[in-house]
């Protein structure tokens, strides 16, 4: 073989070989930490929404063993649509934030009424507040549901 291909191919050709080998290696690890890091920030945001979540539920609660005529939140809930629960856990989500619906719809019904009446005494006739013991029920069972997850 010619010196001067075996020179080329020696200075020129296996620097850029052993290059590109390297790019690819380098390229390969800071791929998977990237992916790494996104799922660990991932995590990290679920976790931060079943915390919200227990939070609004524990305050639904509160609000409810207080004063039953006050609107229950659901912001968490909104927000945490995009996490993946059980089916027991989100069964158990749905119910409670639907007699959470429900009931705030009562009170703001009641409340309407109060504001029209001249009196300032609401008529029975529409009713009082909701019960509130089927929502604090099933608002408990969200709450232990989700606790069972983290």
């Amino acid at each position: 073989m010619d010196p001067q291909l075996v020179d080329a191919l020696r200075y020129f050709l296996l620097p850029i070989l052993a290059g590109g080998a390297i790019a690819v290696i380098a390229q390969r690890l800071a791929f998977g930490h990237a992916r790494r890091l996104q799922r660990e920030e991932h995590d990290r945001r679920d976790a931060a929404l079943r915390r919200a979540l227990l939070s609004e539920i524990d305050e639904n609660i509160s609000i409810l063993e207080r004063d039953n005529r006050l609107q229950l939140g659901r912001s968490a809930w909104d927000a945490a649509r995009s996490l993946t629960f059980g089916t027991t856990t989100f069964d158990a989500l749905v119910e409670a934030y639907r007699l959470a619906a429900r009931a705030n719809v009562g009170n703001t019904s009641l409340d309407q009424r109060f504001a029209r009446s001249e009196s300032g005494a609401v008529s029975m006739m529409g009713g009082g507040p909701p019960d509130p013991k089927p929502v604090l029920a099933a608002l408990m069972k969200a709450r232990d549901e989700l606790r069972k997850i983290g």
